[in-house]
């Protein structure tokens, strides 16, 4: 059983975009990009989770299950010193990762494996993260027991979903995105970005993809055996594309503007949090065991 029904996708997906800006999407400072952005956040949530949960990481053995670009895990393990562990069902995927991980200078364990496949024995990690992964798989719930027999005792898991949700947010960047996509060869040689839905310019296209909440999600997760679950959605800013890189910068620099009014002006807590209505993402958070979040 494979980890998603469309490997082939992915497969292309990953080789077109090694040797584009796309391969890497990391940022620890300024983010000059969305997708920088993005992701800047979603390290940011886990790092912020992880400190809270357990202080001093240093050492913790971390899986991240369908790693793709290891983002996440070039972050965590340079902000907090973790083992980290990668593993991906496409050998693009992981190509793309070992060339981050040389950019980095980051040492990493990396398998080649299905979820269902599992290459290590149970309770081998202190943490299990995932992005962008679980909304792909049909049988999430045997995906998410997978996971929790990962853990030890104790354990952490994140999960980042993109659900299928066709009127959040990005629903104000269609129009926009539609105009930008017919422009595009004014400012770019190259089409950017193929992979991307047409529709939106803002997800994978031709892949199956889960239509969940948050609180769906964690409802499957608490059926795998998780004891302390919560989730969050995240997200209220749409994404634009393509753009030329100085108004890529600029939108940027709106949308930081937007998390300073949504937490100090507001009165946010958690500025990246939305409603469901206007979420793109979603977090769950789950422990295996005792122990709070």
């Amino acid at each position: 059983m494979q980890l998603y029904k469309d490997k082939e996708v992915y497969e292309k997906r990953w080789k077109a975009s090694i040797n584009t800006s796309d391969y890497d999407v990391l940022s620890f400072k300024e983010p000059k990009t969305q997708v920088q952005f993005f992701y800047q956040q979603f390290n940011l949530f886990i790092y912020n989770k992880l400190s809270r949960i357990y202080g001093n990481c240093s050492g913790k053995k971390m899986l991240e299950i369908g790693c793709g670009r290891a983002t996440a895990s070039i972050f965590l393990g340079k902000k907090m010193g973790l083992n980290i562990h990668l593993m991906d069902f496409s050998d693009a995927a992981l190509a793309v990762a070992r060339k981050n991980l040389e950019k980095y200078k980051i040492d990493a364990e990396i398998k080649q494996s299905d979820l269902f496949e599992m290459p290590y024995p149970v309770e081998s990690f202190d943490i299990v993260i995932s992005l962008g992964v679980m909304e792909h798989i049909e049988r999430s719930l045997d995906a998410y027991r997978e996971m929790y027999n990962l853990l030890k005792n104790g354990g952490v898991m994140f999960s980042m979903n993109v659900p299928e949700h066709p009127e959040n947010i990005q629903r104000i960047a269609v129009p926009i995105n539609k105009v930008l996509k017919n422009i595009e060869s004014v400012f770019v040689e190259n089409e950017s970005k193929p992979w991307l839905d047409k529709r939106t310019m803002s997800k994978t296209a031709d892949v199956y993809r889960s239509e969940l909440s948050g609180e769906g999600f964690a409802d499957i997760v608490r059926k795998a055996g998780f004891q302390a679950v919560e989730f969050v959605e995240i997200n209220p800013l749409p994404t634009f594309n393509p753009l030329p890189k100085v108004i890529e910068i600029m939108v940027v620099k709106v949308y930081k503007i937007v998390l300073w009014i949504r937490k100090y002006v507001l009165g946010h807590k958690y500025p990246f949090a939305c409603s469901p209505e206007n979420s793109k993402e979603h977090f769950v958070v789950a422990r295996k065991g005792e122990g709070l979040l």
